[in-house]
């Protein structure tokens, strides 16, 4: 692929992330572009600086709105109170996500795309990047698409059908009545809408640069499968081995960079998602659910249970694409080469088998094809605690009233 054509991949989140106001460094120009979406925004000036500052205080403001209610639910605690809990849960996340995310882009995102610029000068893509751009674009719309449905609907159902059993979907405008109730309802619906399209933009970006890296994983692969068919003994071939093994470090270096810019967000999207889920087999192992709770529970644990399942399935082939150059190695004859050469091969097949190559939360584990059972594990132990607390303390609390009392 053309040295420029992996922008194209990243490009539309990246302008969705300017759009939600958050800080992203601007894209390197193609050639043939006149003008890019950050220039047409840079033209804005200090109206597009306004516009990120007060986007970033009604995410700091959503922050203290949660964090209040969370305080202000620990002093009567109960299954219908943590029905709101986990609805505060995830826009704290989200607000959460725009506020770390903003330091960590200004950090290591520039630096991770002069890594890309300079891959592609040194080496060049291998990956056809057509179909990844395809995909990559999709999924961003239909997570907007679904996000924007599940807020509208709950706002809905809030104004129309459940107003009075979910008094604090709008806290601390809860006691507000009337047109003002409706307006105040909307504009809520408008901010957490903004505040998922955040969160989803950062996770298609960072999907968007792990699809990337991956795929120039396995074209790595095919490239060495082919540099060890040429002619045993022969010089071009120790320096088609040397080339690619050049090729696969940088990879490995680029890695390492992609690790610092994603660890944050991912480790929050399971701290947090997993908190999500057990407050959902809380709430839903309680008693008194009318079908629109139920089905607002089951939505939401079907979208923590989603962004579990996307991460570890995605994010996790990295490590498998990364550790497969060894089978091209394994498989060639490599019988009548020099022990100088031999030599080589070994080491750098020592070198990527002793290596984890992935995404690295903090040193606790690295995201691979295991970690979805690992995840999944936790929340179905805990998950069935959860909901066997939650029955026995709905037995325990029952009152007897057929007792007399002397």
């Amino acid at each position: 692929m053309e040295s420029t054509d992996y922008l194209d991949v990243i490009r539309f989140p990246v302008t969705l992330l300017k759009l939600c106001g958050c800080y992203v460094p601007s894209l390197p120009e193609k050639k043939t572009e006149k003008m890019s979406n950050s220039k047409r925004l840079s033209l804005c000036g200090s109206l597009y600086f306004t516009y990120r500052v007060v986007i970033a205080l009604i995410h700091l403001a959503d922050m203290v709105r949660s964090l209040s209610f969370e305080v202000y639910c620990i002093q009567d605690f109960n299954t219908s109170m943590a029905y709101y809990v986990q609805w505060y849960i995830f826009l704290y996340f989200g607000s959460t996500a725009y506020i770390i995310e903003f330091f960590v882009t200004k950090r290591y995102f520039q630096p991770l795309l002069g890594m890309l610029q300079r891959y592609s000068l040194d080496f060049g893509f291998l990956g056809n990047v057509k179909k990844l751009k395809r995909y990559i674009r999709c999924l961003f719309l239909v997570l907007l698409i679904v996000s924007f449905l599940f807020n509208f609907l709950l706002t809905t159902a809030y104004l129309f059908w459940i107003q009075n059993k979910t008094p604090y979907f709008i806290y601390p405008f809860h006691k507000s009545a009337g047109v003002s109730q409706i307006i105040i309802s909307y504009v809520t619906l408008i901010i957490t809408t903004l505040i998922y399209q955040t969160s989803c933009a950062y996770f298609v970006l960072y999907t968007a640069l792990i699809e990337i890296v991956s795929l120039e994983f396995r074209s790595t692969q095919k490239e060495m499968s082919e540099a060890l068919r040429i002619e045993a003994s022969s010089q071009n071939r120790e320096e088609a081995f040397f080339r690619v093994r050049d090729r696969y470090r940088y990879l490995n270096d680029v890695v390492n960079k992609l690790t610092l810019l994603t660890r944050f967000y991912a480790m929050a999207t399971f701290m947090y998602t997993l908190a999500i889920v057990l407050f959902v087999l809380f709430v839903l192992g309680g008693e008194g659910l009318d079908a629109e709770e139920t089905f607002t529970e089951i939505a939401f644990l079907g979208i923590g249970l989603f962004l579990i399942a996307f991460i570890c399935i995605r994010w996790g082939t990295l490590p498998g694409s990364a550790n497969a150059i060894t089978e091209s190695i394994r498989t060639s004859n490599l019988n009548k080469e020099s022990p100088k050469f031999l030599q080589q091969v070994q080491l750098f097949l020592t070198e990527v088998s002793t290596t984890k190559t992935g995404i690295d939360l903090f040193g606790l584990f690295t995201i691979d094809s295991s970690t979805i059972l690992m995840l999944f594990g936790t929340v179905l132990t805990y998950g069935i605690i959860v909901i066997q607390t939650q029955q026995d303390t709905s037995k325990h609390c029952q009152c007897h009233c057929n007792t007399t009392c002397v």
